[in-house]
């Protein structure tokens, strides 16, 4: 028998009522979760009325994944993600504000997110698990227990004149 655990996934827009493969967040990005053989977990709406929408996907316990961002905008975002409650590249405990560390994504790329960021070439693998096991709990801080926030800031466009 597999062991089911719930992923959350925070989005601005809810998407229809069945299970889609991906979401997205307002129409700046699309997120998936994909797991190390290259399935697609789909994703189930909540029903909530939050405007931060939750959507659910099933995982199985020791199942590694990737978390895949796609800019689907033509000018750059940068993307805050934060699992169990920290974000992905400090490992400090996240906010989701554009004051922590973030990738950047170009105009139309996509970034694929295996792990947490420990050294510019380290990345411990992210994989399903239990609460015991789980960077909420190895930090003391079950907030955000189980849940993948994505935070999109999309480039601001700067107007610079020169001076006279």
């Amino acid at each position: 028998m597999k062991k089911i655990m719930v992923l959350g996934v925070f989005v601005l827009l809810l998407l229809g009522a069945h299970a889609a493969p991906a979401a997205t967040v307002g129409d700046c990005v699309q997120v998936e979760i994909l797991t190390a053989k290259g399935f697609r977990l789909p994703l189930y709406p909540t029903g909530t009325s939050d405007p931060k929408k939750k959507v659910y996907a099933e995982a199985v316990k020791g199942d590694e994944y990737a978390i895949v961002v796609r800019n689907l905008l033509p000018r750059r975002v940068g993307v805050v993600v934060a699992v169990d409650g920290r974000n992905i590249i400090s490992g400090k405990k996240s906010w989701l504000r554009n004051n922590e560390r973030m990738y950047i994504l170009g105009p139309y790329e996509a970034g694929s997110y295996r792990g947490w960021r420990t050294a510019s070439d380290r990345v411990n693998r992210f994989y399903f698990t239990d609460a015991g096991d789980s960077y909420a709990a190895a930090f003391g801080d079950g907030s955000a227990m189980g849940v993948i926030a994505v935070a999109v800031y999309p480039e601001v466009e700067r107007i610079v004149t020169p001076p006279p």
